[in-house]
């Protein structure tokens, strides 16, 4: 029962505001405390002349993530396809290819075999999870992929492309588990088709800011870190650098380690504060170069390269159609990301 119950909600990602405008509707007195003074989290979109839109965190929707497409409907806003014009590009060991080679093929449809056996509610049920939770991912290509560079490759492409990490960081369990519930490897590597299909019209930040602006007048509060939460049988208060925010319970919608930030009285937990400490965030990088034109449309190419070498792992074309401006997007993930600047 909520009805009338206040319930404060720390982080003004799309969890956060999801969960206020849930809670709000079911008749609870809603606030909202985020840290940054503006709402989206890792989502963000800056514009550039020409009306081009340049999404600097988070940007794709796609087949399957149905309730993305609902809240993007749901706030009066549309999306786009990605610009999915021409052959990708392959940098092998430093050579171009035309394609990759047939071990790379080989190997993603195995990972998709074994990842068709879990259940995605209980993965760790399936008979091999305990061994697959025990193999380090990058060990597991090593010796199956057939040589060095293709171990590589798709280490970059699945670690890093996928999850922001290195495949020395991950057990075989965790990636199997995040194929499954993407329904394969294909999906989540594609553009048209696939993950990287759609784009917001605005960014996803203008859908953050309309999620924002559905809440009740008052209820979000910016620029307002939590500091500290402390629980008793009145309640519970989320303490920020101005003061207090009492309620009856409290949300907390951040990311592990940026929660494990946070000073709780009662302390959370030993296994909840564990995970806090043991779950980073990934490392990733994204860099865009703006040209007058998509230059590369001319030459039958479409933006899209991979890579088995080098601080970038992969591009894609990030022109939108609303420019006449060329918008050619790099990603380095893990390691690449995490080193120090040169120079």
């Amino acid at each position: 029962m909520t009805d009338g119950m206040r319930v404060v909600v720390v982080g003004a990602g799309f969890s956060g505001l999801a969960a206020a405008l849930a809670l709000a509707r079911a008749g609870a007195q809603v606030r909202v405390l985020e840290a940054r003074d503006r709402v989206g989290g890792r989502v963000l979109t800056r514009w550039l002349p020409e009306l081009t839109q340049v999404d600097l965190g988070a940007q794709w929707i796609g087949p399957t993530q149905d309730r993305m497409y609902a809240l993007v409907a749901e706030h009066g806003l549309a999306t786009f396809a990605s610009a999915a014009v021409g052959a990708p590009t392959l940098l092998w060991a430093g050579r171009h290819r035309a394609e990759p080679p047939a071990d790379v093929a080989r190997v993603l449809s195995l990972l998709d075999e074994y990842a068709a056996r879990l259940d995605p509610a209980a993965p760790w049920r399936a008979p091999e999870a305990a061994q697959w939770d025990r193999t380090i991912l990058g060990g597991w290509l090593r010796s199956t992929a057939g040589d060095g560079d293709t171990a590589d490759y798709l280490g970059r492409l699945l670690a890093g492309g996928l999850l922001a990490s290195g495949a020395d960081e991950l057990s075989l369990l965790h990636l199997l588990f995040y194929l499954r519930s993407a329904g394969g490897t294909a999906p989540l590597l594609g553009m048209a088709g696939g993950a990287q299909q759609d784009r917001i019209v605005g960014g996803p930040s203008a859908l953050a800011e309309r999620m924002a602006g559905a809440l009740p007048p008052g209820a979000l509060m910016l620029a307002a870190p939590v500091r500290a939460i402390e629980q008793n049988a009145d309640g519970v208060t989320a303490w920020t650098d101005t003061g207090r925010v009492d309620g009856d319970a409290l949300v907390v919608a951040l990311a592990p380690a940026l929660a494990g930030r946070i000073r709780y009285a009662p302390p959370l937990p030993a296994l909840r504060d564990g995970l806090t400490q043991r779950m980073p965030m990934g490392s990733a990088l994204k860099v865009h170069a703006v040209y007058p034109e998509p230059f590369w449309r001319a030459d039958g190419l479409s933006g899209v390269s991979t890579s088995s070498a080098g601080p970038l792992t992969e591009t894609v074309d990030n022109s939108t159609p609303t420019s006449p401006l060329g918008v050619l997007t790099g990603f380095s993930y893990a390691s690449d990301a995490a080193a120090p600047p040169r120079g």
